[in-house]
């Protein structure tokens, strides 16, 4: 609804101390503070004095105003009395207290952000508020966020002006509030760069007099929508992606300047406040430039006024503020207070609207709604910032500290690092988890399967090996039979066909061996980046002597093996225990060990003298004789040879990859300290040591917070 139109002439908002325009503003608890104004300048600076007068408290916005004159300062328009004062104070010095020591980073702090279309008068209702002449002209005049810390004090006018650098943090006291839209313009300039851009980089501004009023706004660029010379392309994205960080949490008042002659339905501004506050609940209307409006047209801008246009919950305030022809005629900001309260009781439409009008009213609206999002976020603020802190920490206690700067520390820290390195790996590679390992650093574990996997290739082979026994023998038999006689069967035949069995293990052993050699080290070097990570050089060389114990590790661990199965070869067994196993293998099923050979014996011992049976045939059934005997044979022994082998090789794994691997690292790392430069081996990853100097931070700025928020909710005095 456009309530004005066809005018684009520039108003903007006046300074100085607000007069009060209404009984319910007093009734709420506001007084009318007039003084004389003395400002004291620095050399080379002007001195000036000025004294205004104004009226005192009024029955209603038409009554006549009497002239009060105070020594020392002019008052400000929208002044808390002191009653007030004392209440809020508490609360805003609070949030301020947590925004200085830069908690803001990790928390969302509640604020008010102050946000408009371009040339929609917010740099002009920030200086009404502040009583400090900000940046001021066409296109983009804020381009980065302006924190104004507005706090009621002395007779003294105090401002401070800070922001970070890359150098760190700069500061600069402002000595006179002429000289503030100057250092703010200098300040965007070293953050924002000399062209037209913009930076997300805070520049805050604490300003402190007896007649500002107690609050705290942050300042947003003004949005623009198409990009002029100077300006990256995407400027309007990057304007509103900025706006949009501040005004996006829901702990954020939105302050929206609307200039009353547009069509409030095209306010840029407007339309992102309701898109992340789609009630209105969190949005105050702030309406400017009602001197630019056409005659007749006011009306529309009543409608507005009154919340019944676009509503807000908040409602809207209209103010009149400096134009840029005011400030070019050089009218002081003390000058504007008069004017603006003049137009408002002399405007033959305003003048009937009550405690919606001028900066006054703003400036106290403001500060109780933001003292109200105060106290409703307390509670959950100190819940958040002590969850913070636990998780910083946590954090923290997971990283190694900050390598010392004494040789004789430096020493006792490397060794100790070491110390913890070992012992990890040492506990992983003997399953001793005494302590939680991640599910993929646990050696023994590992290991284990390893065995169990030896153990099924040798159940497998032998199942297979008794599959062909018979076949086997027979063949064996047959190619190497000489001039005995049958029932005789060769020793050597039996050594022959037990050395094969065994030799063919040999293989799949140094294989199970490979596995574990590779493995060992691949998780040493995983803890050694989880525990020397932040090392590059020592870890690298802790890797390096990783690589070079297990290639020893291995090749004594593969001879070891070698020598086993050559002495398996040679085949030998305890007699008692080989009768048992032999007995065990005659007895197992009786009746069907050798049912062919049982049967054919039978049939041998029928048959009768005349039949002509040849010896050839009867030496075939002996032959069968004598394979089922040696088939039990090599059945006992092999199984006496692999219940050795189950156990031989992978306590000859263990013994070297294990359990020494671990006790000469520990004997090999502790020499490479002796031999290396230890400045050398303890040079910090660049990146690591700015994560744990960052997590540092954090944890001292949330600890600080956590002091601040100590003070019992019940000391603060109610603002209501």
């Amino acid at each position: 609804m456009a309530f004005a139109h066809g005018q684009t002439e520039s108003s903007s908002a006046t300074g100085g101390c607000h007069p009060k325009v209404s009984a319910p503003a007093v009734e709420a608890g506001f007084s009318r503070d007039l003084k004389t104004v003395q400002k004291s300048v620095s050399k080379g600076q002007r001195r000036k004095m000025s004294k205004d007068k104004s009226s005192g408290l009024c029955e209603n916005i038409t009554a006549p105003m009497k002239d009060v004159t105070q020594q020392d300062e002019d008052t400000h328009n929208g002044m808390l009395n002191s009653s007030f004062e004392k209440k809020v104070r508490p609360f805003l010095d609070l949030i301020d207290n947590l925004r200085a020591v830069g908690v803001d980073q990790d928390v969302s702090l509640p604020t008010v952000a102050v946000i408009g279309d371009q040339s929609s008068g917010k740099s002009s209702v920030l200086e009404s508020l502040s009583g400090v002449q900000l940046p001021r002209g066409s296109g983009i005049v804020t381009r980065c966020p302006l924190a104004l810390k507005l706090k009621r004090g002395g007779l003294n006018w105090k401002c401070k002006m800070k922001y970070q650098t890359a150098e760190g943090q700069f500061e600069e006291d402002i000595m006179d509030p002429s000289d503030v839209g100057e250092a703010v313009l200098e300040a965007q300039r070293m953050l924002a760069g000399f062209q037209k851009g913009i930076s997300k980089e805070l520049i805050t501004l604490e300003v402190e007099s007896s007649c500002t009023p107690d609050l705290t706004l942050i300042d947003l660029p003004g949005i623009a929508r198409i990009a002029v010379e100077g300006q990256p392309p995407d400027i309007e994205k990057k304007i509103k992606q900025l706006i949009l960080s501040y005004i996006e949490r829901e702990e954020t008042i939105i302050l929206v300047t609307i200039p009353c002659n547009v069509d409030i339905a095209t306010t840029e501004a407007l339309s992102m406040a309701q898109q992340c506050d789609p009630q209105g609940e969190r949005t105050l209307g702030v309406l400017t430039k009602p001197d630019l409006m056409d005659p007749g047209t006011e009306f529309g801008a009543i409608r507005v006024l009154n919340n019944e246009s676009i509503k807000l919950t908040k409602g809207y305030v209209m103010v009149k503020c400096r134009s840029q022809r005011d400030v070019e005629g050089n009218m002081t900001l003390e000058d504007a207070i008069e004017v603006e309260k003049s137009f408002f009781e002399t405007h033959s439409v305003f003048k009937c609207i009550e405690g919606k009008c001028t900066t006054q009213v703003l400036a106290n609206r403001l500060t109780t709604e933001l003292v109200g999002q105060i106290k409703h976020l307390l509670p959950g603020l100190r819940k958040e910032v002590n969850r913070k802190f636990d998780e910083t920490v946590e954090k923290l206690n997971k990283l190694p500290h900050a390598v010392p700067t004494e040789k004789k520390s430096q020493s006792f820290f490397i060794n100790k690092l070491i110390a913890k390195y070992t012992a990890d790996v040492e506990s992983s590679a003997l399953g001793d988890y005494h302590h939680v390992f991640k599910k993929n650093r646990m050696i023994y574990a590992k290991a284990r399967r390893c065995f169990e996997n030896w153990l099924r290739i040798v159940k497998d082979h032998e199942e297979t090996w008794n599959n062909d026994l018979h076949h086997e023998v027979e063949m064996f038999m047959k190619e190497n039979t000489g001039r005995e006689l049958p029932g005789f069967v060769s020793y050597r035949t039996f050594e022959n066909l037990a050395r094969n069995h065994v030799t063919m293990l040999e293989s799949p052993a140094l294989g199970i061996l490979k596995e574990v050699a590779d493995m060992v080290p691949r998780i040493a070097d995983a803890l050694a980046d989880d525990n020397l990570g932040f090392f590059p050089e020592l870890t690298k060389s802790v890797k390096v002597t990783l690589e070079e114990l297990k290639e020893k590790q291995h090749e004594e661990a593969k001879t070891l093996i070698q020598k086993i199965f050559k002495m398996e070869s040679e085949i030998y067994t305890q007699d008692v225990l080989y009768s048992n196993y032999l007995d065990n293998e005659e007895y197992e099923e009786p009746g069907q060990t050798s049912p062919n050979f049982s049967h054919n014996m039978a049939f041998v011992k029928q048959i009768p003298p005349h039949l002509n049976v040849s010896k050839r045939d009867i030496n075939s059934v002996k032959c069968k004789k004598d394979i089922e005997v040696m088939s039990k044979h090599l059945t006992a022994y092999v199984k006496i040879a692999q219940n050795r082998l189950c156990d031989y090789i992978p306590m000859a794994i263990r013994h070297h990859l294990l359990h020494e691997f671990s006790a000469q690292l520990q004997l090999e790392l502790a020499l490479l300290i002796q031999e290396r430069n230890v400045d050398e081996l303890m040079e910090e990853d660049p990146e690591h040591a700015a994560h744990r100097k960052h997590l540092c931070a954090k944890a001292k700025r949330l600890e600080e917070a956590r002091r601040i928020l100590l003070v019992p909710f019940a000391s603060i005095p109610s603002a209501d």
